[in-house]
């Protein structure tokens, strides 16, 4: 099977379903949290470019970027979990980063919390490191990484 890439924009409906996805696999990582009030659904308009990951016709993975303070920061980064292992993760997140190129941009960044440690290994892997973390609930932290765009 091979998976297409399809660029869209943050109110294109499969975008909502997959960050719903991403809502049942946080739930499952951190049992809290729904309730610290957290949803992958939450803020979705900032994101201003997103990835759809396609095999035939059904949406295996999205991600989209936005920009905080001006830095393309990649977020919402979801691959299905029937899907996982199959390196469409690392493909996805190498579309987004040809996004934040495209637009002249050196670096880009993303926030990751500390419990997802599958997904920690693979944006290490492809090259992004710690920068700073933060406590956000409890003991857990967000990490925030970066990697420099060749």
């Amino acid at each position: 099977m091979e998976i297409q890439f399809v660029r869209t924009k943050s109110d294109d409906s499969r975008f909502l379903d997959m960050c719903k996805v991403l809502n049942s696999s946080q739930e499952q990582a951190l049992p809290t949290w729904t309730e610290l009030g957290k949803s992958s659904t939450d803020n979705l308009d900032k994101f201003k470019d997103v990835v759809l990951g396609l095999i035939g016709e059904k949406v295996v993975a999205s991600a989209g970027i936005k920009y905080l303070d001006g830095m393309p920061t990649m977020g919402r980064v979801i691959v299905d979990p029937n899907f996982r292992g199959q390196g469409i993760g690392e493909k996805l997140c190498l579309e987004i980063e040809n996004i934040a190129k495209e637009k002249g941009h050196k670096k880009t960044r993303l926030i990751v919390g500390e419990y997802l440690k599958p997904a920690r290994v693979m944006y290490e892997k492809l090259g992004y490191v710690e920068i700073s973390r933060e406590q956000t609930h409890g003991e857990n932290f967000d990490i925030t990484m970066e990697k420099v765009l060749v």
